[in-house]
């Protein structure tokens, strides 16, 4: 066996060692398997060398054939799925491509402003272009800002960063580039992009629908003063008209008298009740809904009422509504309704469940509402307090029904559906 010193040779030798070492560290690396291809045929064209270069060609050389062959095989199985590949690879990088050319116009045609937020550095990593024009901060003077910079209460705005979660913040104040505040309703939802959390907000400029609500309870206190001012003048004469009819009513010589003053009498009496309704829901609507501990206003709303003699289940811990102002009167008069009806009463259990809409239920012992009266009940005509009336025409204020489910046999049971977005579960929304 004779060693032959050919340079050329042994330089290719090298070459093939370390083209293969490069395919399959490749192949490693990008988790596919056509560098094998390259790799082993460049591995069949290193032993060749070798077997050339220690003198065993001639001993090998049908050997030596059929592993070129098997090299050359090789290397064209590589060069064609190396092209496919890159061909594939093409396809997608332009796929991505017009993908993120068309969501990137989605994302400028937004009319309102879209923020994409680092959760970990709170800085802004991308803007539209309705957020530069509300603001008037320039792309890049933005994409230097934080939230904390935009927002008038920055301790509730980096609090939500701390837990990003899907939500929706019905009122947040916010600070444009010259220093003026403005009210701003929120969408967020948080997603992973690159490894890192980050948080997209869709922002809503309501200004001018603040304007609106203002005006709307400047209209309702002058229509609510006017209630007054009418109240207090048919206050004063049904004082008057009862003083008339007592008088009368000792005046009377027979029944039928009796009975006359009788009936005019109750008539007043209704019109008192009537007018007394009017007092207890004058305010209605003056001031907005706001966010609300259930449990806290159902225990203040019962401690009105004489519950001595009625064990109460109350579990709602940590949650809390957007309903109107008047909801503490709501639920007052939803029990004392269902005590007053529901005869021997002993014991109530307030509870809630469902999934998405969330339930909130009412329900006792003693008598029910049949089947008939359940929707009757809630009609301004069913009674001259008009209870139920009123309590559904409370809860419709921020969009919360309310439906009578109980049985006849086993007690009344009022279900009140708060939508998703009117509930949640925590202390404060951040």
């Amino acid at each position: 066996m004779a060693f032959l010193s050919d340079p050329i040779l042994i330089i290719n030798l090298i070459l093939c060692i370390l083209i293969v070492i490069v395919s399959y560290w490749s192949a490693v690396r990008i988790q596919s398997t056509i560098p094998l291809f390259i790799g082993t045929a460049f591995g069949f064209f290193g032993i060749s060398h070798f077997m050339t270069i220690i003198g065993l060609r001639e001993q090998f050389e049908t050997f030596l054939i059929i592993i070129r062959t098997a090299a050359y095989v090789l290397a064209t199985i590589g060069v064609f799925e190396t092209g496919r590949s890159i061909i594939q690879r093409k396809h997608v990088e332009l796929s991505l491509r017009e993908n993120e050319e068309k969501y990137r116009a989605l994302f400028e045609a937004e009319m309102d402003p879209v923020f994409v937020i680092d959760t970990k550095s709170t800085q802004f990593m991308e803007v539209n272009s309705a957020a530069l024009k509300l603001y008037g901060f320039s792309r890049d003077e933005f994409l230097n800002l934080g939230i904390a910079d935009i927002s008038a209460e920055p301790e509730k705005s980096l609090q939500v960063l701390k837990e990003p979660q899907e939500l929706k913040i019905p009122l947040r104040y916010h600070r444009k580039k010259d220093g003026t505040l403005f009210p701003v309703e929120i969408t967020a939802n948080s997603f992973i992009l690159n490894e890192r959390t980050t948080f997209v907000a869709t922002i809503r400029d309501i200004s001018e629908r603040k304007r609106y609500e203002e005006a709307l309870r400047r209209v309702n206190r002058k229509l609510t003063l006017l209630s007054k001012i009418t109240r207090t003048d048919l206050e004063n004469q049904i004082f008057i008209l009862k003083g008339f009819l007592a008088l009368l009513a000792e005046k009377a010589d027979d029944r039928e008298q009796s009975n006359y003053v009788a009936n005019i009498t109750s008539s007043v009496e209704t019109m008192a009740t009537s007018v007394e309704f009017t007092r207890n829901y004058q305010d209605l609507g003056e001031k907005p809904p706001v966010w609300q501990n259930v449990q806290q206003v159902f225990l203040l709303a019962i401690s009105h009422l004489d519950m001595s003699s009625i064990h109460r289940d109350i579990r709602m811990d940590g949650i809390e509504i957007y309903a109107d102002s008047h909801l503490e009167k709501a639920l007052q008069a939803m029990v004392a309704f269902a005590i007053r009806k529901g005869g021997d009463v002993h014991k109530i259990l307030f509870t809630s469940g469902g999934s998405g809409a969330l339930s909130l239920i009412y329900e006792q012992d003693g008598e029910g509402i049949i089947e008939a009266r359940k929707e009757e009940i809630f009609s301004p005509d069913y009674s001259r307090d008009r209870d139920l009336f009123m309590v559904r025409e409370i809860l419709d204020i921020t969009g919360i029904s309310i439906r009578e489910t109980g049985t006849p046999d086993g007690g009344i049971r009022f279900e009140i559906i708060v939508p998703e977005e009117l509930y949640r579960t925590r202390s404060g929304e951040g």
